[in-house]
Protein backbone atom coordinates (compact mmCIF):
# COMPACT_ATOMS: atom_id res chain seq x y z
CA UNK A 1 0.00 0.00 0.00
CA UNK A 2 1.57 3.29 -1.09
CA UNK A 3 1.45 6.25 1.26
CA UNK A 4 0.42 9.59 -0.19
CA UNK A 5 0.10 12.82 1.77
CA UNK A 6 -1.57 11.53 4.89
CA UNK A 7 -3.34 8.49 3.46
CA UNK A 8 -3.06 5.57 1.13
CA UNK A 9 -3.61 5.28 -2.60
CA UNK A 10 -6.76 3.23 -1.89
CA UNK A 11 -8.39 6.41 -0.53
CA UNK A 12 -7.72 8.46 -3.66
CA UNK A 13 -10.87 8.96 -5.76
CA UNK A 14 -10.49 7.32 -9.14
CA UNK A 15 -12.27 8.52 -12.29
CA UNK A 16 -14.79 6.25 -13.95
CA UNK A 17 -13.82 4.39 -17.09
CA UNK A 18 -15.99 5.41 -20.04
CA UNK A 19 -17.05 3.07 -22.86
CA UNK A 20 -14.95 5.14 -25.25
CA UNK A 21 -11.78 5.03 -23.13
CA UNK A 22 -8.92 3.17 -24.74
CA UNK A 23 -7.47 0.36 -22.64
CA UNK A 24 -3.84 -0.64 -23.14
CA UNK A 25 -2.99 -4.32 -22.72
CA UNK A 26 0.73 -5.00 -22.50
CA UNK A 27 1.81 -8.20 -24.21
CA UNK A 28 4.32 -9.64 -21.74
CA UNK A 29 4.11 -13.24 -22.92
CA UNK A 30 5.20 -14.34 -26.42
CA UNK A 31 2.17 -16.67 -26.61
CA UNK A 32 -0.12 -13.62 -26.59
CA UNK A 33 0.85 -12.58 -30.13
CA UNK A 34 0.90 -14.72 -33.28
CA UNK A 35 3.74 -13.04 -35.15
CA UNK A 36 3.34 -15.02 -38.41
CA UNK A 37 -0.29 -13.88 -38.68
CA UNK A 38 0.27 -10.44 -37.08
CA UNK A 39 -2.63 -10.91 -34.68
CA UNK A 40 -3.35 -10.98 -30.96
CA UNK A 41 -3.95 -14.38 -29.39
CA UNK A 42 -7.04 -14.83 -27.27
CA UNK A 43 -4.64 -16.02 -24.54
CA UNK A 44 -3.89 -12.34 -23.84
CA UNK A 45 -7.50 -11.91 -22.69
CA UNK A 46 -8.35 -15.35 -21.29
CA UNK A 47 -7.62 -14.73 -17.61
CA UNK A 48 -10.47 -14.35 -15.14
CA UNK A 49 -8.88 -10.99 -14.28
CA UNK A 50 -6.25 -9.19 -16.36
CA UNK A 51 -4.44 -5.86 -16.13
CA UNK A 52 -4.75 -2.90 -18.48
CA UNK A 53 -3.94 0.80 -18.32
CA UNK A 54 -6.44 3.52 -19.19
CA UNK A 55 -4.76 5.40 -22.02
CA UNK A 56 -5.97 8.90 -21.09
CA UNK A 57 -4.37 8.52 -17.65
CA UNK A 58 -0.89 7.49 -18.79
CA UNK A 59 1.63 7.54 -21.61
CA UNK A 60 1.83 3.96 -22.84
CA UNK A 61 5.26 4.44 -24.44
CA UNK A 62 6.67 5.32 -21.01
CA UNK A 63 4.80 2.47 -19.30
CA UNK A 64 5.86 -0.22 -21.79
CA UNK A 65 9.48 0.68 -21.03
CA UNK A 66 8.91 -0.49 -17.43
CA UNK A 67 8.31 -4.06 -18.62
CA UNK A 68 10.77 -6.62 -19.97
CA UNK A 69 12.45 -5.66 -23.27
CA UNK A 70 10.37 -6.97 -26.16
CA UNK A 71 6.99 -6.35 -24.49
CA UNK A 72 4.28 -5.30 -26.95
CA UNK A 73 1.13 -3.24 -26.49
CA UNK A 74 -2.38 -3.22 -27.94
CA UNK A 75 -5.22 -0.75 -27.54
CA UNK A 76 -8.95 -1.41 -27.46
CA UNK A 77 -11.97 0.62 -26.43
CA UNK A 78 -13.54 -0.32 -23.12
CA UNK A 79 -16.83 -1.01 -24.92
CA UNK A 80 -15.12 -4.04 -26.51
CA UNK A 81 -14.66 -5.73 -23.13
CA UNK A 82 -18.03 -4.54 -21.84
CA UNK A 83 -19.81 -6.07 -24.82
CA UNK A 84 -18.13 -9.40 -24.02
CA UNK A 85 -19.29 -10.13 -20.45
CA UNK A 86 -16.50 -8.15 -18.79
CA UNK A 87 -15.87 -4.80 -17.17
CA UNK A 88 -12.83 -2.63 -16.45
CA UNK A 89 -12.39 -1.16 -12.99
CA UNK A 90 -9.64 1.24 -11.90
CA UNK A 91 -7.69 -0.47 -9.13
CA UNK A 92 -4.28 -0.24 -7.52
CA UNK A 93 -1.51 -2.14 -9.31
CA UNK A 94 0.05 -4.43 -6.69
CA UNK A 95 3.36 -4.32 -8.61
CA UNK A 96 3.37 -0.54 -9.13
CA UNK A 97 1.06 1.31 -6.70
CA UNK A 98 2.04 4.67 -8.23
CA UNK A 99 0.40 3.72 -11.56
CA UNK A 100 -2.85 5.71 -11.39
CA UNK A 101 -3.89 4.43 -14.85
CA UNK A 102 -4.04 0.77 -13.80
CA UNK A 103 -7.29 -1.16 -14.11
CA UNK A 104 -8.35 -4.78 -14.00
CA UNK A 105 -10.74 -6.33 -16.46
CA UNK A 106 -13.05 -8.84 -14.79
CA UNK A 107 -15.20 -11.34 -16.64
CA UNK A 108 -18.73 -11.82 -15.40
CA UNK A 109 -19.15 -15.35 -16.73
CA UNK A 110 -17.87 -18.89 -16.31
CA UNK A 111 -14.72 -20.43 -17.80
CA UNK A 112 -16.15 -21.68 -21.09
CA UNK A 113 -17.99 -18.41 -21.78
CA UNK A 114 -14.81 -16.52 -20.80
CA UNK A 115 -12.81 -18.45 -23.39
CA UNK A 116 -15.33 -17.54 -26.11
CA UNK A 117 -15.37 -13.91 -24.97
CA UNK A 118 -11.55 -13.75 -25.03
CA UNK A 119 -11.61 -15.02 -28.61
CA UNK A 120 -14.17 -12.36 -29.62
CA UNK A 121 -12.09 -9.64 -27.97
CA UNK A 122 -8.89 -10.79 -29.69
CA UNK A 123 -10.65 -10.87 -33.07
CA UNK A 124 -12.39 -7.51 -32.67
CA UNK A 125 -11.43 -5.24 -35.59
CA UNK A 126 -11.20 -2.24 -33.26
CA UNK A 127 -8.04 -3.58 -31.58
CA UNK A 128 -4.96 -1.61 -32.58
CA UNK A 129 -1.47 -3.05 -32.28
CA UNK A 130 0.58 -0.18 -30.87
CA UNK A 131 3.83 -2.13 -30.58
CA UNK A 132 4.51 -5.62 -31.85
CA UNK A 133 6.27 -7.71 -29.25
CA UNK A 134 9.71 -9.00 -30.07
CA UNK A 135 11.49 -11.87 -28.39
CA UNK A 136 10.60 -11.57 -24.71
Amino acid sequence: MADIEGGSIENVPRPAIDDTDDLIRYLTNPKWYVKEERRISSAAFSFERFSVDVDRLTTWTDRVATFYPGTGAVSLECIVVRSNNADAILETDENDPSNAAHAHVYYQCGASARKRAAKRIAEDPRIVVLLEPSEI
